[in-house]
């Protein structure tokens, strides 16, 4: 065997970013919340997540809160018949989170993390082993890697947010500018220094320690916007959903410059879908 054959044969024995990965989750709509959660894979498979709880509420007009890893190979449900909320890692057992109910969930780009949230209450967890690492009276914004950022209003009526660690020590607390505090979603960077946004068609990355809001790079964002990701020390994954087309964007944060990874349409008879961040 030749070095570059060697080579190769090691690159394409490394395991795929999204290879047999979820790439969206959806139920059916009958026209109201009916059958199991659907696990649709990048392969095209569909896995049925049958001990997973699908209405919210007892109208059946209303989701059970959902969340898939951006990497796709986990996800979070509550169970059907104990009302217990699990993390499932595909091909391996299912964990446990006990005492904890949600009205929101939200996993990790490595699917390591879960925050759990509800009733102005966020509660992160460690989804190896199901226990709590930190809970706090703040709303979750999002993960940078393995940190997590959070807001909460204070008593003068201003924004504050938090970027904690791994156990919750509070690293960062600041009151951003209006063009961060007004606007939605927020991507926060694995090192915890910056926060990224999108405005009428312009990227703005919020520098943390210095509390600066570098100017505006143009982009070229698909219509529907609804998850940011901070993918790489430099890049930005965006997820866009128009009319059941799903559009995945990648960024440079500073040039702006981007390129579309895929694009995929969600199942025509979904009542409401969940796709994965990264």
């Amino acid at each position: 065997m030749t070095l570059v054959t060697g080579v190769l044969l090691i690159a394409l024995l490394q395991p795929q970013p999204h290879h047999d990965a979820i790439r969206y989750v959806s139920l059916k709509g009958c026209p109201l919340i009916c059958g199991d959660w659907r696990l649709t894979m990048h392969s095209g498979r569909e896995v049925r997540l049958e001990d997973a709880r699908t209405a919210g509420d007892p109208s059946n007009m209303v989701a059970a809160p959902i969340a898939v890893s951006g990497d796709g190979h986990h996800v979070a449900y509550v169970g059907r018949s104990n009302k217990t909320l699990y993390v499932w890692k595909m091909g391996e057992k299912r964990v446990a989170v006990p005492g904890t109910t949600a009205s929101t969930l939200k996993l990790s780009q490595n699917g390591g993390l879960l925050a759990a949230g509800g009733d102005g209450d966020v509660q992160v967890v460690d989804t190896t082993t199901g226990r709590t690492l930190w809970r706090a009276a703040e709303q979750f914004v999002g993960f940078g890697g393995s940190l997590t950022l959070t807001s909460r209003l204070t008593a003068d009526k201003t924004t504050e947010l938090t970027v904690r660690s791994p156990a919750g020590a509070v690293l960062r607390r600041i009151v951003p500018p209006q063009v961060v505090a007004a606007n939605a979603p927020l991507a926060l960077s694995p090192d915890g220094r910056h926060v990224a946004l999108t405005v009428n068609r312009l990227l703005f990355v919020y520098d943390l320690a210095a509390d600066q809001v570098r100017a505006g790079v143009p982009v070229k964002l698909p219509e529907g916007v609804s998850v940011i990701d901070w993918t790489g020390a430099d890049t930005l994954t965006v997820h866009a959903e128009r009319a059941r087309k799903v559009t995945v964007m990648t960024y440079d944060v500073r040039t702006g410059a981007g390129q579309v990874r895929e694009t995929y349409k969600i199942k025509a008879d979904a009542f409401t879908a969940e796709f994965c961040g990264g």
